[in-house]
Parts: C-alpha cells; sequence; structure tokens
C-alpha cells in the first residue's frame, strides 16, 4: 500500500550519526575520571569521616542506614570530583579559598553524621528522611498522695514556671535515668531524692492539704505503625520519696 503525502508535509527526520556523536562528545566533556590520587585522597577522607562519627556515636553508629548513608555521600562526591565545571571552578580558585571550602564541607559531613546538637552547631544531623521514627516513647509523670488520701498529679514545670520549660525537663528525666540505673544507694539517687523533696515542699507551700508522699510513674507509649494508629499505654512506679525523709 502507497501512502501519499499531503502538500506541505514534512517527515520528521532521525537524528544522524554524526549528530549522535555530537551529543555523546559533549556528555563526555561534562565529566572527567578524578586521578587516582584524586580517588585515594577521597576514599581516605571518606574513611575517616566514618571511624569519626564511629568514635562519637559510640553504639549508637549501628543504626539503621548509616553505611548505606555514607556511601551515597561518597558516590555524590566523587560524580562532583568528576564534573568537569567544578574542577575548573576549582582550578581557578586559590589555595585558601579551597582550603576554606572543603573545611565547610567536611564540617558539614561531620555535622550529618555525627548529629550532636550542641557540640556540632550549626553543622547538625538532617535526619527526616534517614533515621526511622521510634517504635515507642517513654516519659515520667508524679504523683502525690496528701494527708487525707487523695491523689494529686504533680506539674513539676508548673512548680518553677521562671525556669526554662526544656531545660527543667530534660534535667529531671536525666536524674530520674541516672538514678533508676544507680539504684536508691547511689549518689545519683540520693540526689534525686533531693530533687523530688524540693518538688513537694514547693507544692506544699500554702497547702491546707499537703503532700506527704511523691511517686514517680515510668509511662511507657507503644507508637503502634500505620494504618491502625493505636497506642498502648503502660505505667508503674519506679521511684518514690516521703515529706519525713
Amino acid at each position: 500500500m502507497v501512502h501519499r503525502l499531503q502538500a506541505g508535509h514534512v517527515l520528521p527526520q532521525r537524528p544522524g550519526v554524526a549528530v549522535l556523536e555530537e551529543r555523546r562528545t559533549a556528555a563526555d566533556q561534562g565529566f572527567a575520571r578524578p586521578a587516582v590520587r584524586e580517588g585515594g585522597i577521597l576514599a581516605g577522607i571518606g574513611l575517616l569521616v566514618l571511624l569519626a562519627a564511629a568514635a562519637a556515636l559510640g553504639p549508637r553508629w549501628r543504626r539503621p542506614g548509616l553505611v548505606g548513608e555514607w556511601a551515597t555521600y561518597m558516590v555524590l562526591a566523587y560524580a562532583v570530583l568528576s564534573w568537569r565545571p567544578f574542577r575548573s571552578a576549582v582550578a581557578r580558585s586559590g589555595r585558601p579559598q579551597r582550603a576554606a571550602v572543603a573545611g565547610c564541607l567536611l564540617l558539614l559531613v561531620m555535622g550529618q553524621f555525627v548529629g550532636g546538637g550542641r557540640h556540632t552547631f550549626p553543622f547538625v544531623r538532617f535526619a527526616m528522611f534517614t533515621d526511622p521514627g521510634p517504635p515507642d516513647t517513654h516519659h515520667y509523670s508524679y504523683l502525690g498522695l496528701t494527708r487525707t488520701g487523695r491523689s494529686v498529679q504533680v506539674d513539676p514545670v508548673a512548680l518553677y514556671p521562671s525556669l526554662d520549660r526544656g531545660r527543667f525537663v530534660g534535667r529531671l528525666f536525666d536524674s530520674a535515668e541516672a538514678a533508676i540505673a544507680g539504684g536508691s544507694g547511689s549518689g545519683a539517687g540520693e540526689a534525686y531524692d533531693d530533687l523530688l523533696l524540693a518538688l513537694l515542699r514547693r507544692r506544699n507551700l500554702g497547702r491546707d492539704d499537703p503532700l506527704v508522699r511523691l511517686d514517680v510513674y515510668l509511662v511507657h507509649t507503644d507508637l503502634d505503625p500505620p494504618p491502625r494508629h493505636r497506642t498502648t499505654v503502660a505505667a508503674g512506679r519506679v521511684w518514690s520519696v516521703e515529706a519525713g525523709g
């Protein structure tokens, strides 16, 4: 069967061999394989970053995705090092500029891997898509017992409104963890007793029915993953102080 072409109709032309070769050459000119010495330096710096992060994190370095994240950074760094415009810009810059840029990039990577908060600020960790969420959470709740036998929920932050909320709650949490780990006869346990007694006395100021005991409960919350979105909460008493001593 013969197809007739209408007037003015032009068949699309396929690119010739010369055009394809020109495009391939242009693409090849955008990247150049780094020298062996440059690749060795990059691998050495990457290994140094991984070892430093592992030493700083301690047992936490085994978090899921750390090695994969490190490998991804290495591939990206190798690709950037192979990019001709980047290599040309680096070659045109002076040694102080190259050292400053390399130092900033190294600090950014260290902050990403170590994630030390204040210790590496302003180079902090971006963990939104790198770390999975915790399967559960826990906090401490304070329940007081009055002279008449009533149970009263005690909010330590409300007792000291002038203090920084975040630091105060963090100190209470750390003190409870240290006391429970060390036991009632340890220095951490005695310090936690003094802290709880201070809360108890503060709560009793101007009260007709003062507290005679303050109990600390450890509240565990199991976070059920989607799509059910259920939560299971369990609490148990872990510490107690009495007003008499």
